[in-house]
């Protein structure tokens, strides 16, 4: 495969290291730009705590069994 695109086989390898793999200071960067949305979202929490999915006709509101309304019928 390398000498099909122009390649030497330690030239793949140096590329796949270059591009494929970051560099430890770079593994787990969380970008500036979100920090002012984890603060909005942290503050929009505590003033509404709970959890976001128990609205009133929300997942899990129903009083179905734990396969719906029609589990455990008869099959025609």
């Amino acid at each position: 495969i390398p000498e099909a695109v122009g390649m030497t086989e330690e030239g793949i390898y140096e590329m796949y290291r270059l591009l494929a793999l970051a560099k430890y200071e770079e593994r787990y960067v969380i970008p500036t730009a979100y920090v002012a949305d984890a603060h909005a979202l942290e503050s929009q929490s505590l003033e509404e705590p709970g959890c976001s999915l128990s609205f009133e006709g929300g997942p899990g509101m129903y009083d179905s069994g734990p396969f719906g309304e029609a589990s455990g019928g008869p099959v025609p």
